[in-house]
């Protein structure tokens, strides 16, 4: 299922030049069947019932360390290394749209910064969900803040004016 979606990924660079700056983000586009999608949710849903298996093992494993196992789950080992590296500076809502020639999307976008090793990195990403026939794409556009405050109208004016 995996390598389907990857299979029908797009990656572009946008870039611009105005005012003698250099502006340049990344789209990367993944559509997702609906067939995908099914087995996405049936996946979710037994990811789920582990999760609550594995809280039942940490329960053990407080009310008896001896008995438990040692193995840690990798998301929270994943999340753990991330905690305090991304902060969420402002973000929109998802909101319900339809471009001048019908075609219905929803799109929401934040500001973020992201801090690893003492850099600091100001991102900015938007995220725009269409659905078509028997499939889902969703489209997410990342670039620094300064790229995304040029980009952010164009985007915004090209979604207005997509087409079906």
């Amino acid at each position: 299922m995996a390598v389907s979606i990857l299979r029908t990924g797009k990656v572009y660079q946008v870039r611009a030049q105005a005012d003698d700056t250099f502006y340049q983000g990344m789209m990367v586009s993944l559509s997702v069947s609906d067939s995908d999608m099914l087995k996405l949710a049936l996946y979710g849903n037994e990811a789920m019932a582990d999760r609550n298996e594995g809280e039942k093992i940490a329960d053990v494993k407080a009310a008896s360390p001896e008995k438990a196992g040692t193995s840690e789950n990798s998301l929270d080992r994943a999340l753990t290394l991330l905690h305090g590296a991304v902060k969420v500076e402002d973000h929109s809502s998802w909101e319900d749209r339809k471009s001048e020639k019908g075609l219905a999307y929803r799109t929401a976008d934040a500001k973020a910064v992201l801090t690893r090793n003492g850099f600091m990195i100001p991102l900015y990403v938007k995220g725009i969900i269409t659905r078509g026939e028997g499939k889902t794409v969703y489209t997410l556009f990342a670039a620094d803040q300064a790229s995304g405050r040029y980009f952010q109208p164009l985007l915004d004016k090209a979604l207005k004016e997509a087409g079906k």
